[in-house]
């Protein structure tokens, strides 16, 4: 069984190559966007991301959370 921190830091480096890989699909949503103050900017990859996108981040994210 994995600790919390190695959990953590497995989900940290997954989160960063699931952007790497769907980044190129993202669609900006204009009502986010516009929405001020906004932390849109930073979080665009996981607020806009496409339902199959989605879907492979929590196919495995929930592998590395019950691991």
């Amino acid at each position: 069984m994995k600790t919390a921190e190695e959990k953590q830091r497995e989900l940290a480096a997954w989160h960063s190559e699931w952007e790497r890989r769907w980044r190129h699909t993202i669609v900006v949503d204009e009502a986010w966007a516009r929405n001020e103050p906004t932390q849109y900017a930073e979080t665009i990859a996981d607020m806009s991301a496409s339902a199959e996108a989605e879907a492979e981040y929590w196919r495995k994210a929930s592998r590395i959370l019950n691991s």
